[in-house]
């Protein structure tokens, strides 16, 4: 996303951008960085549960909104 031409700090980015950024790094743990030495949920796990149709991107989207909202409700 281009920040605006009226931005003061060109090199800052906006806090939307932050969280973008979070959330990228989320997907990457989930299913890359903390997989690497789990046992119970190994590296390509998920991808493999996801091709199975063991568990489908919309339960898991479903499932992180559902406690992303409870969290933010509190």
């Amino acid at each position: 996303m281009p920040l605006p031409a009226e931005f003061p700090y060109p090199n800052k980015r906006a806090p939307r951008d932050h969280l973008a950024a979070a959330v990228l790094g989320l997907v990457a743990d989930l299913l890359y960085y903390d997989r690497k030495e789990d046992e119970d949920l190994p590296l390509s796990a998920i991808d493999e549960m996801v091709e199975s149709d063991a568990v489908t991107v919309d339960e898991i989207v479903d499932l992180f909104r559902r406690e992303l909202e409870a969290r933010l409700r509190r």
